[in-house]
């Protein structure tokens, strides 16, 4: 009996403790799943006390899974299910020890290149079957720690990258024919797949248009990238005042491409205008660049509003910024003009109508098309007539060259207007850019500041906010507590932005710029009265800021995660930027309402003067 007893004695707590551990282990993936969860809720809201604090219950589950997994006592069937889990905790704990331990990156902004690469040690190559060369003399990348350039044609999406040599030199090719305007942007990313480092390495680059997206993700989504240039695409030869060029994506190895010429750029309502067009189309072989030559093509143009007869800058497809407003100065998104019109009872309506003014082409003359290897060119003439009701105004005229009788263009539902060149209705006054001030710095989930004399003829429309009447900014850098230095050149939203910050990239801008003949002045009025004057100095180029992949380092004791490559809707991201690479920085040392009474800026090709109190 005393045998039994002790027997019974010995076994229940055995059997008692192996339903425990199967419990424990069973409770295993839930206290995964709700760890991971606090820990990336954690990490989103840079809460680093949260970070410190369930540090040690990652520990201790990696330690658990650990045990269970190196224990041959326990069969396959229990183990069953942990690898993953275990790799799902490890990550986190790393992540977490590493910020635990290295805590100086509340004192150390992330590494970032902080300039482009240099505009005058960049030539730009194009050539006859529409590809470029772009080649970077020694130091062209701007920064010793870049290892990688990227390159992306704004007008036709194409994008390449190669690897940046010790001297900062470096050599791409793509297509890339005048008129396109290019973004080239270099990043510190060294830890690349071999696949995509031997296609880096290659002598002309890598084209990353039709690359996986993972791979495209590696390259334009790295968070060290620099601000982009941004560049025109110049014809070798002089280009005429009236001459325009133009390039359009036609699918996925067809590009078209050429020039236009004006007989005359001012014309009023009514009058005649002619167009003297050189067409070039490539092709991917040199037999579809045969049977292409053989169809029929009909021509479209009609004209875009730049500015209006005041010299008041319009918007074209009005999405995130537009001139479109209510009486009160809410913005009015639409992607094409508003059209209004009275039914058969007389009711007036409004809708979405044809974008801008069509025009009425009265003759197209073809030329007799040639080709040479993939390439088929031609000549041809057309005459447009302005109608008689076109408002007084700076336009863009655009058009479409496409084949008879198609219902797409090559394919494609929206294959974007070809730039025939700039002319004025009428006697307009001098045009006037829509500029806003601090264009990256961002203000209760807006950005920038309008002068106020423009908050009348258009708004931003970020889509989450209202934007707010003042801009507030932080003072001080949260890791350096000292003042941050803001630039203060000009930001264009209605010349070009992008509303999906994932791409990376800028929207084909509707001017192009020459900053070498440019002038800024800029003058800053401070709380106590003081005004200070930056200036007169050059703007060195266009870029885009690229903020959506470079951190927020502005809140304090705070890890702000960036935009993710999957992020897709539509928002506000980067603005078109005229920037003077540190001349027109400002630092306000003061807290209160500061006031910029008179930007005053000249950029060519288009002659502006901005006087504005913003």
């Amino acid at each position: 009996m005393k045998i039994l007893l002790y027997s019974l004695a010995v076994l229940i707590p055995a059997s008692a403790g192996a339903v425990d551990v199967a419990y424990r282990d069973q409770d295993l993936p839930q206290k995964v799943v709700r760890l991971e969860e606090k820990l990336q809720g954690a990490l989103r809201q840079g809460d680093f006390d949260l970070v410190t604090e369930l540090l040690p219950q990652a520990e201790r589950l990696e330690s658990q899974l650990l045990e269970i997994l190196e224990d041959p006592r326990r069969s396959a069937r229990a183990k069953e299910g942990l690898p993953p889990l275990l790799e799902i905790i490890s990550g986190l704990r790393r992540d977490a020890a590493r910020l635990v331990a290295d805590r100086s990156w509340r004192r150390r902004p992330q590494p970032r290149i902080e300039r482009p690469p240099d505009p005058k040690l960049i030539l730009v190559s194009p050539q006859e079957d529409g590809q470029a060369i772009i080649t970077g003399a020694p130091k062209a990348a701007g920064d010793t720690r870049a290892r990688i350039v990227r390159v992306v044609n704004l007008f036709t999406s194409d994008q390449a990258a190669a690897l940046v040599r010790q001297d900062g030199s470096f050599k791409v090719r793509f297509v890339a024919p005048p008129g396109s305007s290019l973004q080239i942007s270099t990043s510190m990313q060294e830890d690349l797949p071999e696949e995509l480092r031997r296609g880096l390495a290659s002598p002309w680059g890598l084209d990353l248009t039709n690359l996986r997206e993972e791979f495209q993700g590696i390259i334009q989504g790295d968070r060290s990238c620099s601000p982009g240039l941004i560049l025109p695409v110049k014809r070798k030869n002089h280009v005429a005042q009236d001459e325009a060029c133009f390039v359009r994506k036609l699918g996925k190895e067809r590009w078209l491409f050429g020039t236009a010429r004006l007989s005359r750029t001012s014309l009023s309502p009514g009058e005649l205008g002619e167009a003297a067009i050189t067409l070039s189309i490539r092709c991917e072989s040199e037999g579809a660049a045969h049977s292409l030559a053989n169809r029929r093509f009909d021509v479209y143009c009609g004209l875009t509003p730049l500015f209006d007869e005041n010299g008041t800058h319009l918007s074209a497809m009005r999405l995130l910024a537009t001139h479109v407003l209510t009486p009160t100065g809410l913005p009015i998104e639409t992607q094409t003009d508003l059209v209004g019109w009275r039914d058969h009872r007389g009711q007036f309506h409004m809708e979405p109508g044809p974008q801008g003014v069509e025009t009425y082409i009265r003759e197209v003359d073809f030329g007799r098309w040639r080709v040479q290897g993939r390439v088929a060119k031609v000549s041809l003439s057309l005459r447009f007539e302005i109608p008689h009701n076109a408002p007084l105004g700076t336009y863009s005229l655009n058009g479409h060259i496409q084949p008879h009788e198609a219902d797409e263009f090559f394919g494609l539902e929206h294959p974007g207007e070809l730039f025939l060149g700039r002319v004025t209705i009428g006697k307009p006054a001098q045009p006037r850019l829509a500029c806003v001030l601090l264009g990256s710095a961002g203000s209760g989930g807006s950005r920038g500041a309008v002068a106020r004399e423009d908050r009348t003829t258009y708004n931003f429309a970020p889509r989450n906010v209202l934007r707010p009447d003042k801009l507030i900014i932080p003072r001080d850098d949260a890791r350096a507590n000292k003042p941050i230095r803001y630039p203060l050149d000009p930001y264009l939203p209605l010349v070009s932005l992008t509303d999906r910050p994932h791409e990376f990239r800028l929207w084909p801008p509707r001017i192009s710029f020459d900053c070498e003949s440019s002038s800024l002045t800029v003058t800053v009025k401070a709380p106590d009265g003081r005004t200070d004057r930056i200036g007169p100095a050059r703007l060195i180029a266009a870029q885009n800021d690229l903020t959506s992949v470079c951190p927020n380092r502005l809140v304090r004791d705070r890890i702000i995660a960036t935009v993710g490559t999957s992020y897709g809707n539509p928002s506000l991201a980067d603005i078109y930027h005229l920037t003077g690479w540190g001349a027109f920085d400002y630092a306000f040392t003061q807290y209160g309402h500061y006031v910029a009474p008179r930007t005053r800026y000249q950029v060519h090709t288009m002659s502006m003067l901005h006087d504005r109190s913003t």
